[in-house]
């Protein structure tokens, strides 16, 4: 419809300057309407055109954000758009792993630096790291995944250290071994330093035998120009 509106309109014009009689012809009352069609928005998303204004709301996958947002200017007729009202799903679902992730202890027994069976967490996180990585790739990231080794304080505070380093260590061998890129892991042991929780409770010096997880999310440099 805004196609065949604004041919009309064109042809209009080409049409007043020809009629005899006709000094000035004046469209500038008649709006013309951009055609939005080869933007493709998905169900989820709302469009509003004012005044050259082309206004995005509700949400949509990143990689329609980022074509939109390329493609709206070169539309005739849209001055300006404004996709600030638009949720990016894929981000969401990327912050949403990564708390959960966060959140994740994997314990250990006792002086224990390995793991018999995989019922702790540890089974599940080669599947998470996984889909971490695809929406990272898809939304123009880097990530760096720190797997952080913690002992209780008991004992001697140098053997903590390398105890609360070698778990970390087997974690990371056991998302190599699972198809988790050995690029993106990295493996620190912090011994009591930094508890998981306060050992108040015999309980808490469980929580504290464990492996945690810290994800470092960073933007691509932007795409040279060739400037």
């Amino acid at each position: 419809m805004a196609a065949h509106l604004n041919i009309w309109i064109n042809a209009a014009q080409a049409l007043a300057q020809q009629l005899p009689g006709i000094e000035r012809y004046d469209d500038s009352n008649v709006t013309i309407e951009p055609d939005l069609s080869g933007l493709a928005p998905p169900d989820s998303v709302s469009l509003d055109f004012q005044d050259g204004v082309l206004t995005a709301s509700g949400s949509a996958p990143h990689a329609w954000i980022a074509s939109a947002r390329k493609q709206a200017l070169h539309i005739p007729g849209i001055t300006q758009y404004d996709g600030d009202g638009l949720q990016d799903l894929d981000l969401a679902e990327l912050l949403l792993l990564k708390s959960q992730l966060e959140q994740t202890v994997i314990l250990f027994g006792v002086d224990a630096a390995q793991q018999d069976n995989r019922q702790n967490g540890l089974g599940q996180l080669p599947a998470q790291m996984k889909r971490l990585l695809q929406i990272v790739r898809t939304v123009d990231k880097r990530v760096r995944i720190v797997i952080i080794g913690h002992s209780d304080s008991s004992g001697r505070p140098q053997r903590n250290m390398e105890l609360s380093r070698r778990r970390a260590e087997y974690v990371r061998y056991y998302l190599i071994t699972n198809g988790i890129g050995v690029e993106y892991l990295t493996a620190q042991g912090v011994g009591a330093d930094e508890p998981v929780r306060d050992e108040g409770l015999e309980q808490n010096k469980r929580m504290n035998r464990s492996v945690t997880f810290k994800i470092h999310l960073t933007d691509l440099p932007a795409a040279s120009n060739g400037t």
